[in-house]
Order: structure tokens, then sequence, then C-alpha cells
């Protein structure tokens, strides 16, 4: 395991064992960092500065869990095409939201796979609905949103938006547990 800037990188593995039949179709990606000063645009022309919020993500986790719903992933927010896989979950931990996808045997699965395997694909975005913001000083505050969809993107907007890992496989722990093992044995 490595990692970079007390971050964990994608070049962690978190399976501790190959089962058969693995498919090594599921990502492991913190869709953002809490409460850091990101410079974003909506147009690609004027910026502004943008934090999210602890705990923005609840509610949109809390009804996704209530209808046993899953979210789209697209490649690139290209909602006018198909989903090249699912969000099977997002969970609020200290230092962001994290996320698993299953990518799709698909053309478009297999080829967002691909460009991962080979480095192309390293990051996430988030699109979502912004419910409730606040302005401080220069900067919005997200403090609760609706995620409509995640996307595959080679680079990220948001600080930390970075694809982590990819499993080969559900093992009987979660990823969360050997995240979380992972986190409390590094060293700082």
């Amino acid at each position: 395991m490595t990692t970079m800037n007390g971050d964990i990188t994608r070049a962690i593995e978190l399976d501790t064992m190959e089962v058969q039949g693995a498919e090594g179709r599921t990502l492991v990606a913190r869709l953002l960092r809490w409460d850091v000063e990101n410079e974003v645009t909506d147009d690609g022309r004027s910026f502004y500065t943008e934090i999210w919020d602890r705990g923005s993500f609840a509610n949109t986790i809390k009804r996704a869990e209530q209808s046993n719903r899953k979210w789209p992933m697209f490649l690139n927010h290209k909602r006018s095409e198909a989903p090249i896989g699912a969000v099977a979950s997002i969970h609020e931990r200290d230092d962001g939201p994290w996320m698993t996808a299953k990518l799709s045997n698909t053309s478009g699965g297999n080829d967002a796979l691909e460009l991962y395997r080979d480095g192309a694909l390293t990051s996430v975005s988030i699109g979502a609905t912004v419910l409730r913001s606040r302005r401080v000083e220069r900067a919005i505050h997200r403090m609760e949103v609706a995620v409509r969809e995640v996307s595959m993107t080679p680079f990220n907007q948001l600080i930390g938006a970075d694809i982590m890992a990819l499993r080969s496989h559900e093992a009987a722990t979660s990823y969360l547990d050997e995240l979380d093992e992972f986190l409390k044995n590094r060293k700082t």
C-alpha cells in the first residue's frame, strides 16, 4: 500500500484474496473532501469558490436507502448516453462522502473499465441538485444536495474526487471496514 500526503491513493489494493470468477468491476471512490475550498465553474468561463459541508449528503443517502435506489454512473456527465454502471452506495465519512459503484458489462462499461486500468479515467464527478446552500464571505457552502448521478472523468473538479481502488469482489468485510483499518494503521 502506498500513501501520498496522508491520503489513500488508487495504488491501494483493498482486496485481500482472489475469488474464482471475480469480475473486478467495483470501483471505490471518494466524491469530494469536506470543508475544502474548491474553485469551480458551471460554464467553463466564470469561476467561484465552493465548500461542501459535512452532512450535505445525509438526506439523499437516507432517501436512497429507504427506497433501495441506486444512482446511475455516466462517463463525463453524458446523460444523453446509456449509463456505464450504477452507484450501489454512498457513505459519509470524516474526510468526505465515499461510494462504491459497479461498472456494467456493456460496451460503455467495458470501455470505461479499460480506460481506468490504462490510467485515463482516474476521477469522479457528482451531478447533484443543490437543495440548501449559504454564502459565507466569498464561498458558497453546499449544505444539502440530492445526488442525481456520478460520472467517471479523466480529472476532478473537486479536491479529493478520486477513484481509490478497483475491487475484484465483495469481500466478507465491507470496503468501509477495510478502509477504517488501513487509516487506523497508517503512518502519518
